[in-house]
């Protein structure tokens, strides 16, 4: 009997000696980053004029614009390679000017490293459409501090073959963050960025992968048009069509609120944008079905197809000076 319970006591010892003190498991050591865990951020820019703000250092000419923050790291192991925001996070601001899309960059890093031996070093990639962009037309500017480092990059909006989407639409942008901190030699490096893009294989980024920057500046335009005219504040837009009515334009907008009607350019060049407007000899309330183009041998011609409330008649109206040759 004492055996048995000699034997009992040692082995109710061994179990609690086995709870008390903690075994090393795979699910005790700090978790990877992986891709799948960044968020699919997306922005609206802001648009300011051309000249409003520069790579050249000054952060006042951001003004009130908001940033968009993300540390949420897709390689490397927390605790080890990365252990708050102040080793690794990122603010990214985005404005837009007729030539240009401006991003600040405004990067935490407690260990700045260049590149050296097998460390390739800290470094910043942009994508944009899932292709690999030139840098020989961008504008940058790099200020050190002494918990990170900001970013100025001012982008021609030609080289992102993004005029059309800037009037009004979309286009895919993400933004990569790479830090090495280069104390340990099996340190891994540490990546953020704006989609779950993948780091080691960044140059296959696809479209779908990216989040989008909204750009709305038929909307400004419209702004722009209400202030002069206190008639357009209330009113809600109609009609809103891409065509091609000026000769060597990149693009033409046609929009319409109501009986007011803008035709917004997208000249080449200097990719410069350019907006006219009048109001049209048609009743407020009516609902526009078609506008095209009329080819004429002097001068085209621009045909509207409307609809009046109430009346099932579908009425035209020809506007011989709204396309300007």
């Amino acid at each position: 009997m004492k055996k048995n319970f000699k034997a009992l006591v040692v082995a109710l010892f061994a179990l609690l000696l086995l709870i008390a003190v903690p075994t090393t498991s795979r699910a005790d050591k700090p978790r990877k980053g992986k891709p799948a865990d960044a968020k699919t951020l997306s922005y609206t820019p802001k648009h300011v004029a051309e000249g409003h703000v520069r790579a050249d250092g000054n952060l006042g000419e951001w003004g009130a614009a908001k940033p968009i923050h993300f540390e949420t790291i897709i390689s490397g192991e927390y605790e080890y390679d990365w252990t708050s925001p102040r080793d690794l996070s990122a603010d990214l601001t985005v404005l837009y000017s007729p030539l240009y899309l401006h991003l600040l960059l405004q990067v935490k890093d407690n260990v700045v490293t260049g590149r050296h031996r097998r460390v390739k070093g800290d470094r910043v990639e942009l994508w944009s459409g899932g292709k690999k962009k030139t840098v020989s037309q961008i504008e940058l500017f790099a200020t050190a501090l002494g918990n990170g480092y900001d970013f100025e990059i001012s982008i021609p909006l030609a080289l992102l073959n993004a005029r059309p989407a800037v009037v009004n639409g979309d286009i895919g942008f993400c933004a990569l963050v790479r830090d090495w901190d280069a104390d340990d030699d099996n340190e891994d490096e540490v990546a953020i960025a704006t989609c779950p893009i993948h780091p080691r294989k960044s140059k296959r980024i696809k479209n779908e992968t990216m989040g989008k920057l909204h750009f709305n500046y038929l909307e400004e335009i419209w702004k722009a048009l209400q202030a002069q005219n206190e008639a357009l504040v209330k009113n809600e837009t109609t009609f809103d069509q891409a065509m091609d009515l000026t000769p060597n334009a990149i693009d033409d907008y046609v929009h319409i609120q109501q009986n007011n009607l803008a035709i917004i350019t997208i000249a080449d060049g200097q990719a410069s944008i350019e907006w006219s407007w009048q109001t049209l000899p048609i009743p407020q309330n009516a609902r526009i079905l078609e506008v095209k183009k009329i080819k004429q041998e002097k001068k085209d011609k621009l045909q509207i197809t409307y609809r009046i409330e109430g009346d099932n008649d579908r009425h035209q109206y020809i506007c011989d000076d709204c396309i300007s040759q």
